[in-house]
C-alpha cells in the first residue's frame, strides 16, 4: 500500500511541476515576446488580464509540487524525524 501512495503523489509531483514550469516557459518564451510587438497601449492591459488570468493556477501548481515534494521525502520517503535532516 505504502508504494501505491508513493507512485501517486509522485505523479501528482510530476504532472503538477509540468504545469507550474511549462505554464512559466510558455509565458516567458511565448507570449511575452510575441507582446511586446504589440503597441504600447494595448500592452499594459494585456499584461495585466495575463497575469490575473494566469497567476492562481501557476502558484497552485507550483504550491502543489512543494507540498507533494515534502510528502514525497517525509510520509512516503526516507526521512523520518529531525536528526534524519
Amino acid at each position: 500500500m505504502a508504494w501505491v501512495v508513493h507512485e501517486v503523489l509522485l505523479g501528482i509531483h510530476i504532472i503538477l511541476a509540468m504545469i507550474w514550469v511549462g505554464g512559466i516557459f510558455f509565458i516567458g518564451w511565448g507570449i511575452y515576446p510575441v507582446a511586446k510587438t504589440m503597441p504600447t497601449s494595448q500592452q499594459q492591459p494585456f499584461f495585466r488580464s495575463l497575469m490575473q488570468w494566469t497567476h492562481w493556477p501557476l502558484t497552485l501548481a507550483g504550491s502543489g509540487v512543494i507540498i507533494t515534494g515534502i510528502l514525497l521525502g517525509t510520509v512516503a520517503g526516507p526521512i523520518r524525524h529531525w536528526h534524519d535532516l
